[in-house]
């Protein structure tokens, strides 16, 4: 998909090394025709699927027993590299992060972000926090930032990380862009980077709701520099943006955009 790591080593067996969120993705945006054939080809997968999530459980279970068609080994194992390097970023999510941290998209300029509101002496709130892209920049500057990342090896990668740099108002907490673990009004700012909008109105009301009135919502979610439906939803919400540059060769860099605005009493599509 990417190219970012040889896969080749891999085969269906490493979703289990997946987290239960992932594989709520997996069921979700991947192609099921392929999940059923693999699940009846692997039998150990297959339990595997069927176990670790109670609610998901039921639903791999229909997919196995749905796709159970008989396929020569050749095709099968064309449709397991598909998955297989369709999944690239979970998979180095779960095995090597630091694949994924050294990429070049990652060093954009510090001031993108720090141009856009003063931290200093602030409570923050990043959430999708990856391998810290937004997070180690901010650290150093402001009163505590808590980083709410779903994947236990991520989260594992960004505690190390903060006590190789002898940071000590940095906070790891497992959560969602739809579920962010903090009370109501709890942060000066929220960030968040190649996350938003798989749920844009509950993203964006879940955000709204942790941070204190007149706080800042800053998002850089990897869009593209065009007019898509996530601009426009952001747009229409309220949001300021720009353009900034994410250097490449890798796959996805160039020009992106970032959105940013004060949070008030409603949004604009409220009023």
């Amino acid at each position: 998909m990417f190219s970012w790591k040889d896969l080749s080593q891999y085969d269906f067996r490493i979703v289990t090394l997946f987290e239960p969120i992932q594989l709520q993705w997996m069921y979700e945006w991947k192609d099921q025709r392929s999940i059923g054939l693999l699940m009846n080809h692997y039998p150990t997968v297959s339990w595997y699927l069927k176990h670790v999530n109670t609610d998901l459980g039921s639903k791999f279970q229909h997919l196995e027993q749905t796709y159970n068609e008989i396929i020569d080994k050749s095709s099968l194992h064309s449709l397991e590299r598909a998955l297989i390097d369709s999944m690239e970023d979970w998979i180095i999510y779960v095995t090597d992060p630091d694949v994924y941290d050294q990429l070049s998209f990652n060093r954009w300029d510090d001031q993108e972000l720090l141009s856009l509101a003063d931290f200093k002496a602030k409570t923050v709130v990043d959430i999708g926090s990856g391998t810290g892209s937004q997070l180690f920049r901010l650290a150093p500057i402001v009163e505590t930032i808590y980083a709410v990342e779903p994947i236990r090896h991520l989260r594992h990668y960004l505690k190390a990380k903060a006590t190789s740099l002898n940071l000590t108002n940095v906070f790891i907490q497992e959560g969602l862009m739809t579920d962010i673990p903090f009370p109501n009004e709890f942060c000066d700012m929220v960030v968040s980077g190649h996350v938003f909008g798989d749920e844009p109105k509950a993203e964006l009301a879940e955000m709204m709701r942790v941070v204190k009135k007149d706080g800042m919502i800053i998002l850089m979610p990897g869009n593209n520099d065009i007019d898509n439906a996530r601009h426009q939803f952001l747009v229409e919400n309220g949001f300021n943006w720009a353009r900034f540059f994410e250097p490449g060769p890798d796959e996805g860099y160039g020009w992106k955009r970032k959105y940013w605005m004060a949070k008030k009493e409603k949004l604009m599509s409220e009023k």
